[in-house]
């Protein structure tokens, strides 16, 4: 898969955390490795960049159905969060439905 198709590196880890995991990452000159476990599971990703090690890691984490949503996808706690905070068409001035 092209470098470009991965997410950011901190997108990567902002939705595994967000998710519960605790993540650690490792790299050197030929392989990245990222290491995680949330208490019940444990995620193991190599990739050949550190982009391509964490969004493994993402794909792993969802199979195991703990991975958080994108920050910009509606439902996203993140999301609804800063639409509350910040006020929206939706939600003014941090009123909910």
């Amino acid at each position: 898969m092209p470098a470009s198709t991965y997410l950011s590196v901190d997108e990567s880890f902002a939705r595994l955390h967000r998710a519960g995991w605790s993540i650690g990452e490792t790299g050197g000159a030929t392989v990245w490795v990222v290491i995680g476990t949330n208490g019940e599971n444990m995620i193991f990703a190599e990739g050949k960049t550190q982009a391509e090690a964490c969004y493994r890691a993402t794909l792993q984490a969802e199979v195991v159905g703990m991975l958080a949503k994108r920050r910009d996808e509606p439902g996203c706690a993140r999301h609804c969060a800063d639409c509350h905070h910040a006020g929206s068409r939706k939600y003014p001035r941090g009123k909910s439905e």
